[in-house]
């Protein structure tokens, strides 16, 4: 085998690849093998010389500069050619990177130098990079740098090689391009029609069935209301997909024929009309041009808009209009009156006699004679009429019509409206009610006042007459009697001002046991004596959260829907009180009360029972079973309100026929151990000791309470006018402990004497007294100051205690217990 020629040189191809040159053989070898060598390399060098020679040509033509940087020195060398691409001759520049690097434009160079970086970290064979390149004149000319790694035979990065190609000319070109299309995109930007540039898409066979939005101008953003940045890249049907297909069609035939059209179309996706001019612009491209004219179309399509308009506001306010010709007994009605009768609007509407059967007999008639009087005498009507629905609902309608003659003065046609009035008539008959119960409510506030001082008087002397009777008296029953009697009579009063909520409504622990006695006992008083009262109480404590009143109202409610049910029938009202687990539970005998979750209240009539389609519509506002002008149709829908607002629920059972049952749920509530508490009371509350200002301007319940308190050990001066007390008041302030004021007076009320009181010395205490009133309760006392707080009738015991507690320096904050 021959010998390798040892390495002489290294040179490199015009591509950049190491070529390595053989050396002469060394003396005393082989002749010919000598002269085989010598011709190979003559050869060699040949090819070489010949390379290097298509590379410089090259190198010149291209105007390219190469450079070897040795990574291991930082040592750069730079060929002739790419010292004279800046105009420097080669002994003008070193063989120091630092030549590359400040001539590198400055925002240019961190992008530069971290593709160099990137490039050697990641061993990377080839990396380009354009950068601004400062010229010896001071010109900066840019530069397409190319460059390549060389790595040792470990794969560490010891060189790198690459060239500069002058590529200032291009950019130049590019720039130019630039501004032609910047100049082009002014214009595409600034006209006032709509430009869309369109590609169309097209199935297999060629059918046109979509085309997407390449570019569009800001006028078709306008026009449209479309964005760009949302629908560039998207086909049309991404963005409306309810265009009509008639779009695709047309803009299908320009691509496929080449020839532009122009046309006008009405867009329901954007609800314009348009004036378009669609031409091919390459091949499976369009443009389009447009204008939006659609205040053109307006005025065509503006009658149709007008009786869309009138369409909805006659939808909004209930009302249809209709039209008659007498003569030929046709009849027209708007779209909206088929709606408020429940009518086919796809059936021609009643004529003359099957109009007059919509509504009761007796309406019927009315109409009648003023459809009569317009015809014969022209004269116009307006009438109120009513009709059932079908499906039971009692409906109110105000019906008008008006003549129209031709040229002669005859009557040719009648037209008007027809408004359901039905809710308005409700409110109206609500607000009567509601107008009636303020004033019964403003009567019962005034009685209250007035019978609770009476009784009050009645009741503290009955008691005063008691201590002063000796032992085995036969008065002391009859007294007695007197004492119950008043406070029955307390009793009535108290549930008056409920039923009239003449209380303010707020929710609080209640015993709804003693709530439903009560209520019960009242009912009795107003309740038929053909109609016997069953009561089955399963409780003792429970305890609701709730506004009494309220839960007045409902069994007032439910009594009243009973008593109708019943008629002038004999029967019964059952009503059943029950503690449960669930709401589920059967209604047992003896029910178990450990624990119970709800107050379950049952009120079971005998009547005559509600039909099955009628019972799912029993709660809601305004519908009634009853006859016309008997009820409103708010009983069972208040009630429902006001179960489900105090977090209960409600069910209705009924049999035509059988009667009706109603389970009310009510949410239990473990009251605290002091709700019923009675306040703690000083030790021994009839041997007070204190200097007390009474003033109340009743003489009689002054006279009473002075003696209350007289027989406790407390001295007293008492006056009738507030204002008198107030100068007493003034004169020593220091000589009183206490105050106790009536509220209802007439010089000035007991609020306002407590607030001078304050005014004159803030640590007075001050007991406030009311029979009722609807402007000051215990809440409102405290906040102006007032210690406690009593209503009337009081007893000598809640007297003595409450006194007895502010002069001890106890804080009362409940009310008073009605312990008679």
């Amino acid at each position: 085998m021959a010998t390798p020629l040892p390495v002489r040189n290294r040179q490199w191809s015009p591509n950049g690849k190491e070529i390595q040159m053989p050396t002469p053989p060394a003396p005393g070898s082989d002749n010919s093998k000598a002269r085989h060598a010598a011709i190979e390399r003559d050869k060699i060098e040949a090819e070489l010389k010949e390379a290097l020679l298509w590379q410089k040509a090259a190198i010149k033509a291209g105007n390219i500069g190469f450079w070897d940087w040795d990574l291991t020195s930082n040592r750069v060398h730079y060929s002739a050619e790419w010292k004279k691409q800046i105009g420097y001759a080669p002994h003008e520049i070193s063989d120091d990177f630092s030549e590359w690097e400040k001539r590198v434009h400055p925002e240019d160079l961190e992008p530069a130098l971290a593709k160099v970086r990137r490039s050697i970290d990641q061993k990377s064979a080839a990396h380009k990079v354009e950068f601004r390149f400062r010229h010896k004149n001071g010109d900066y000319i840019w530069i397409l740098a190319q460059a390549s790694i060389i790595q040792d035979e470990k794969g560490r990065p010891i060189r790198m090689l690459g060239s500069h190609v002058d590529i200032t000319h291009q950019k130049k070109i590019e720039k130019a391009i630039q501004e032609s299309e910047s100049r082009y995109r002014q214009l595409f930007e600034n006209i006032l029609d709509g430009f869309a540039l369109h590609e169309l898409i097209c199935r297999d066979d060629g059918t046109p069935v979509d085309y997407r939005f390449l570019s569009v101008n800001p006028a078709f953003e306008t026009l449209t209301g479309l964005k760009k940045k949302e629908i560039l890249g998207k086909t049309v049907l991404e963005i409306l997909p309810k265009l009509e297909d008639y779009w695709i069609e047309n803009y299908g035939r320009v691509v496929k024929t080449g020839q532009p059209v122009k046309f006008e179309n009405y867009s329901k996706a954007l609800d314009r009309y348009f004036q378009v001019t669609a031409f091919k612009s390459d091949a499976n491209q369009f443009v389009s041009i447009f204008q939006d004219i659609t205040k053109r179309k307006q005025y065509e399509h503006q009658l149709k808009k007008t009786s869309r308009r009138l369409s909805a506001a006659q939808r909004i306010a209930k009302i249809g209009d209709w039209e008659w010709d007498p003569e030929t007994d046709v009849v027209t009605w708007s779209e909206n009156l088929y709606r408020l009768f429940g009518l086919d609007p796809d059936q021609p509407p009643p004529n003359y006699e099957g109009q007059l059967a919509l509504y009761h007999p007796q309406d019927a008639k009315r109409l009648n004679d003023a459809v009569v009087r317009c015809v014969n005498q022209g004269q116009p009507y307006e009438l109120e009429l009513k009709r059932t629905n079908p499906d039971g609902r009692p409906m109110d309608f105000l019906v008008k019509g008006v003549p129209k003659t031709d040229d002669k003065g005859k009557i040719i046609r009648l037209y008007g409206s027809i408004q359901d009035v039905t809710d308005y008539k409700k409110m109206e008959a609500t607000l009567h009610q509601t107008r009636k119960m303020e004033a019964i409510g403003t009567l019962a506030g005034g009685i209250a006042h007035e019978f609770n001082n009476m009784l009050g008087i009645i009741l503290g002397n009955t008691e005063l007459a008691l201590d002063d009777l000796p032992e085995d008296s036969p008065t002391e029953e009859s007294i007695n009697e007197i004492k119950t009697a008043a406070l029955r009579a307390r009793d009535v009063v108290k549930s008056l001002l409920r039923f009239s909520r003449k209380n303010p409504m707020s929710k609080r622990p209640v015993n709804i046991c003693s709530l439903v006695r009560e209520t019960v006992s009242l009912l009795r008083r107003t309740t038929p004596t053909t109609v016997e009262i069953n009561t089955v109480l399963h409780c003792s404590t429970e305890t609701i959260m709730a506004d009494e009143g309220e839960i007045i109202q409902v069994m007032m409610n439910l009594f009243s829907n009973a008593l109708h049910a019943l008629g002038d029938a004999a029967g019964f009202i059952d009503v059943r009180l029950d503690p449960v687990h669930n709401k589920e539970d059967e209604k047992e005998a003896s029910p178990d009360p450990a624990r119970p979750n709800w107050a379950r209240l049952t009120i079971t009539d005998s009547g005559m029972g509600i039909e099955p389609q009628v019972l799912d519509h029993v709660f809601e506002p305004y519908f009634t079973t009853k006859e016309i002008d008997r009820g409103i149709g708010m009983g069972l829908s208040v009630v429902h309100g006001i179960v489900k607002n105090h977090g209960g629920d409600i069910s209705i059972r009924s049999t035509p026929g059988q009667g009706t049952e109603v389970d009310i749920f009510l949410p239990l509530i473990v009251p605290s151990e002091t709700t019923d508490a009675p306040p703690a009371g000083p030790a021994d509350a009839c041997q007070g000791t204190g200097m007390i200002l009474i003033v109340d301007d009743e003489p009689a319940v002054l006279k009473m309470t002075r003696l209350m308190l007289e027989r406790c050990g407390y001295r007293v001066e008492s006056e009738t006018s507030g204002k008198k007390a107030l100068s007493i008041f003034m004169e020593a302030p220091g000589r009183f402990d206490l105050v106790i004021t009536d509220m209802a007076m007439p010089e000035i009320t007991g609020d306002r004497l407590a607030r001078e009181l304050f005014s004159i010395r803030p640590d007075i205490p001050v007991i406030l007294c009311t029979g009722h009133s609807d402007h000051i309760d215990e809440g409102l006392a405290r906040k102006i100051g007032i210690k406690g707080f009593l209503r009337k009738p009081y007893s000598k015991k809640n007297l003595q205690d409450i006194v007895g507690q502010l002069l001890a320096g106890t804080d009362h904050s409940l009310p008073p217990r009605e312990d008679l």
